[in-house]
């Protein structure tokens, strides 16, 4: 596997999870008989909401730099030597 799919696949499972904790809340509001629009009432729903609510606050925070971290292994190999040469040149050209 190519070092940036790994990127992907924890992206992925990492979106599956949070798809997976909003089904939990809905098993939870079912269990507890809480409908769509309440938020409160019973604590165990109130902890699956919590946790599927941090999750959403976080995704915005991990996800984007993923994208970063995988762009690295993306570029062709012929395109950071060529970076480096250059710089090579502009520091020998400079000093």
């Amino acid at each position: 596997m190519q070092p940036h799919s790994w990127v992907a696949v924890v992206t992925l499972v990492a979106l599956l999870v949070y798809v997976w904790m909003g089904v939990r809340v809905g098993g939870a509001r079912k269990k507890c008989g809480i409908h769509a629009p309440c938020m409160t009432g019973d604590p165990e729903l109130e902890r699956h909401i919590r946790v599927q609510v941090n999750t959403l606050e976080w995704l915005p925070i991990f996800l984007p730099p993923c994208l970063p971290a995988s762009l690295p292994q993306c570029l062709p190999p012929s395109l950071p030597s060529w970076h480096r040469r250059s710089r090579k040149e502009m520091e020998r050209n400079l000093g």
